[in-house]
């Protein structure tokens, strides 16, 4: 393990032994703790003795761990909530993505230093592969304004699906349309991405890269688990980054929105 893995195990293992001695009543430093510590957690001896030798918990106890501690995985593993800083922007400049169903757009949006074109999809499955879709799972077309999505290239729209809206609630609903950008797939901890994981299914999570790893963290823990995923079993999947959520989509031509619906802004962009 490396410096970095070292440092970064180290916080994880100080932050659940201080979150364990709160609730199990001894000391971290007493020789029971770690037998404590297991059968609070229903673990075997051999599972700590792992945690304490380099590795980390599988995804079903660091739920026990969130369930039985308070701590959640974030905390764990030192994301800062929404702390990821891409660029800035303002709430009050994005009211709404206009949409079209065909690219016959008015001369308005034509300009290509100030729009973009790119696609909307409500078939999650098509989203997994952004390089080749059908013509015939695009339900329509996003007109970005490109300071509004910083001046990335290859953004497409997807409507969110109630499977992965309620698992990353209230952060993206069931319903919104998600923007992300096809070409960033650096894994940056506490980031939202889109993600095509077993049997080619379309997700979306924060995620916090562990080694050889990626942890999947939803943000409705009651219901959904954290996953962990084994990057040298499945290398290629990240789909891109989630920029933002809008939580109302205007289809050109119609009424303009009401002045208090604005997008729902991810990774710490407030």
């Amino acid at each position: 393990m490396d410096k970095k893995g070292e440092s970064s195990h180290t916080f994880f293992l100080d932050h659940l032994c201080d979150a364990a001695e709160r609730h199990i009543g001894v000391n971290k430093y007493e020789r029971g703790f770690r037998r404590a510590l297991a059968k609070a957690l229903e673990a075997r001896d051999s599972t700590i003795q792992r945690w304490f030798g380099g590795s980390y918990p599988e995804a079903e106890y660091l739920v026990k761990i969130h369930q039985k501690f308070g701590i959640t995985p974030n905390q764990l593993f030192g994301i800062d909530d929404g702390s990821v800083k891409i660029q800035s922007l303002d709430m009050h400049k994005i009211k709404f993505i206009t949409a079209a169903k065909d690219k016959n757009l008015p001369e308005c949006y034509l300009d290509p230093e100030q729009y973009s074109v790119g696609p909307i999809l409500r078939d999650s499955k098509s989203a997994c592969h952004p390089d080749c879709i059908d013509e015939a799972d695009i339900d329509s077309w996003g007109i970005n304004r490109k300071d509004l999505v910083l001046h990335r290239k290859n953004v497409y729209g997807v409507i969110v699906p109630e499977r992965i809206g309620m698992s990353m609630w209230p952060v993206i609903k069931p319903g919104d349309m998600m923007v992300i950008d096809a070409s960033d797939k650096s894994l940056i901890d506490g980031g939202i991405f889109a993600l095509c994981i077993k049997n080619g299914e379309f997700t979306v999570r924060q995620i916090k890269k562990v080694e050889n790893s990626l942890i999947l963290i939803p943000w409705f823990l009651r219901q959904y688990q954290v996953e962990m995923i084994n990057l040298n079993e499945y290398p290629n999947i990240v789909i891109g980054r989630v920029i933002f959520s809008l939580t109302y989509l205007m289809a050109l031509g119609s009424e303009p929105p009401p002045e208090n619906i604005a997008a729902s802004i991810l990774n710490g962009n407030k």
